[in-house]
């Protein structure tokens, strides 16, 4: 290969590259908190009910419901059911839920 071809597919990769990496950013790092205390959410918009269908892909089943939060723009989980059919509610609020004593609510991972 002449340097020009080297030079082109370097530039392709780095293009590439960029791209995945524009890909990855457009999901952002926004917190989703977990709760499973109502009335953590009683001021929040509810956006959705949420069901894991399928296989468990992670250990913690609450993971599945953060993902599925992201996917319709939610910043708050209210975990219904942790065993299957693992169920939630999504959530929008204003103000993310503070943590509670004893753990209720706690930020997704």
């Amino acid at each position: 290969m002449t340097m020009k071809t080297w030079r082109g597919v370097g530039l392709g990769a780095a293009t590439a590259l960029l791209a995945m990496g524009a890909g990855c950013a457009t999901r952002g790092f926004a917190p989703v908190m977990v709760t499973h205390d109502p009335t953590a959410v009683a001021n929040c918009q509810k956006v959705d009910d949420l069901v894991v269908k399928g296989d468990i892909r992670y250990d913690d089943p609450e993971k599945q419901l953060i993902d599925l939060a992201y996917e319709k723009n939610a910043n708050t989980v209210l975990v219904e059911s942790t065993t299957k059919p693992i169920t939630g509610v999504a959530y929008r609020c204003a103000a993310v839920p503070a943590a509670t004593t004893g753990g209720e609510t706690r930020p997704g991972q």
